[in-house]
């Protein structure tokens, strides 16, 4: 029994909040947005796990949107940016994050599309290891 308790305090079971699990999203990403008409959009989005809440902004054309709704769960985040209308998700592997662009509603129903965003990098932290 001691041996258990030592081996679950040793792993750092004991004390971690349930955010703890949760993916390393916090910093920057980078990636292209899909718009609707097939063309895509060059942005930098910068993400903040606090707990469950995911907040952050997303830069491109020269300026800054806020997320809105942003949740955190394991690997998986979903959010709004504010001012637009579709709803986003994606599953994070390390320094990528696989996301799905989904738009209801409208003449064309649902629609998503699928993009890719991956960490961004400081000079200072490349060749370090994880």
């Amino acid at each position: 029994m001691a041996l258990l308790f030592v081996s679950v305090c040793s792993s750092g079971l004991i004390g971690r909040s349930p955010s703890a699990s949760s993916a390393d999203i916090d910093g920057k990403w980078s990636g292209e947005i899909p718009a609707p008409s097939g063309s895509s959009m060059a942005v930098v989005l910068e993400f903040r796990a606090k707990g469950e809440k995911l907040e952050g902004s997303v830069f491109a054309l020269g300026k800054e949107f806020p997320l809105s709704e942003g949740k955190v769960k394991s690997n998986n985040i979903a959010f709004r940016i504010e001012g637009d209308t579709p709803y986003y998700t994606g599953e994070v592997s390390g320094d990528t994050i696989k996301m799905k662009q989904t738009w209801k509603g409208g003449e064309s129903g649902t629609r998503v599309f699928s993009f890719t965003l991956n960490r961004v990098r400081s000079p200072s932290k490349m060749g370090e290891a994880r």
